[in-house]
């Protein structure tokens, strides 16, 4: 006598679902499965009802929807609806150009490594191959004939090159605005054209995300497809029944064991476990901030700097968030400033500030009586080198910020982190200096100290300031 135990598994349909009006036809979306099966990409349900719904076709044969959005904790799969919609494009649907974008570097090359394996290792796909590049920041997969997928880190490339007949926006938490509202009119000209949005649930910033999720779940639109995996803000993270709701991937690739050691390891950032795994969305804020009012105004996707590049380090009080922060010069002569590494604890720090060092030389400019002056010995014993900005420096820096944001002068690429930051910063006073308060600000503000600290290296315009300096 045998017996079985059901395995439970998370909900397979979201919590918020809209689908596009006049869907004739699913053939296509049934031809995608089945390659991407074929491929040995496997599919959940709620994978395949994702794109059953996100490739359904109207009466001339277009896309029902021309975006497609699926908001759901991470971990659960949703780079494996990608990869099958990537591969149906330029194996089944003949898309001519398909740009697959990720805010993270590492995040969109691990997107381009898994395309280039089943460009490898599936004859459908491999036969059509002409070349692979694999240039850094540069990889892309070209087919014979001209047809290509493009794989862009939009933390590399901030500008207004998401073009294509499908635009795949991952990590659509992190997307600017600009950039977006820059690609949409592009795209209205072309038959079948797509864009997808994958994305955990928003933060507070994250503008695009929270215009999407709203039409989404107020069903707005006739073109969009929306699929969200959300709990209400007042869920227990305890609760395991709504664990199971907002991870379709649970009993399948997501255990208990596991939620339960992410909860642990963010017992300190409470927030981030209900963004990240129980599928609860950070209200949105309004656009800029009280520090620095025009804020929003000041974005430029496709901002650079040219000369007189400075980077300098900022580490929070609790060490719980550090930043490198990037400012210079724009070939017009405007400030450029970046926050280009932002991530939780410190035991990153060294090993990214020692790549910096070698790749280029700059000296990283610290505060000493700060929690990132922690790092000036270790960093000087590896060799690099040590810019030590005092307590005066840091307010003049801050004076130059606020004047250069004030008078039209600075830009930025609208990074959320950044955003966040300059919304929530305070300024306290010391003596007769006005700093940044790390410890008084609301919000994690590294990432604006970092900048405001590289800034303030940065010469003012005179004739020999303007040659190029690095």
């Amino acid at each position: 006598m045998s017996s079985s135990v059901a395995v439970r598994r998370g909900s397979q349909l979201p919590q918020f679902e809209h689908r596009p009006i006049a869907v004739v036809s699913s053939e296509a979306a049934s031809e995608a499965v089945d390659l991407a099966t074929a491929a040995g990409i496997h599919l959940d349900d709620w994978q395949r009802h994702v794109l059953e719904v996100g490739l359904g076709e109207r009466a001339d044969g277009s896309w029902a929807a021309m975006e497609v959005a699926v908001v759901v904790p991470r971990q659960n799969g949703k780079n494996e609806i990608l990869a099958a919609r990537e591969l149906a494009g330029i194996v089944l649907f003949k898309d001519d150009l398909i740009t697959h974008s990720a805010h993270r570097a590492d995040t969109t090359l691990e997107q381009f490594r898994k395309m280039e394996r089943l460009a490898e290792e599936f004859d459908d796909f491999h036969r059509l191959v002409k070349h692979v590049s694999r240039v850094n920041g540069h990889e892309q997969i070209e087919l014979k004939g001209g047809r290509r997928i493009r794989f862009v880190s939009r933390q590399r490339n901030p500008g207004r090159g998401f073009s294509g007949s499908v635009v795949v926006l991952d990590e659509a938490f992190d997307l600017n605005a600009k950039a977006i509202g820059s690609l949409i009119p592009t795209l209205s000209t072309r038959r079948m054209a797509q864009v997808w949005y994958a994305s955990s649930p928003p933060h507070e910033d994250s503008r695009v995300l929270h215009g999407v999720c709203r039409r989404g779940r107020e069903r707005e639109g006739t073109r969009l497809a929306y699929f969200e995996w959300a709990n209400p803000k007042d869920v227990d993270p305890a609760d395991r029944d709504a664990q199971y709701a907002v991870n379709p991937a649970m009993g399948v690739r997501i255990s208990e064991d596991f939620i339960d050691a992410e909860r642990e390891l963010m017992k300190d950032i409470p927030e981030e476990f209900l963004r990240e795994i129980m599928g609860v969305p950070e209200e949105p804020s309004a656009d800029g901030g009280d520090l620095i009012p025009n804020w929003s105004q000041l974005v430029d996707p496709g901002s650079k700097i040219e000369s007189h590049h400075r980077i300098a380090l900022d580490v929070s009080p609790d060490r719980r968030w550090s930043s490198f922060g990037a400012a210079g010069r724009r070939g017009d002569g405007l400030f450029h400033v970046e926050a280009w590494e932002h991530r939780p604890g410190t035991n990153w720090v060294l090993e990214v500030a020692l790549a910096s060092w070698q790749l280029r030389r700059l000296p990283i400019r610290i505060q000493p009586s700060s929690p990132a002056g922690a790092f000036i010995a270790p960093l000087r014993e590896k060799g690099v080198e040590v810019v030590e900005v005092t307590v005066a420096e840091h307010a003049q820096a801050l004076g130059q910020m606020l004047d250069a944001c004030a008078n039209d002068r600075l830009r930025h690429l609208g990074a959320s982190s950044l955003n966040a930051a300059a919304k929530g910063a305070v300024v306290r006073t010391a003596g007769d200096a006005d700093l940044l308060g790390r410890r008084t600000s609301k919000v994690d503000i590294t990432p604006l100290v970092a900048v405001t600290l590289a800034l303030g290296g940065v010469p003012e315009l005179t004739a020999s300031a303007m040659d190029n300096v690095w």
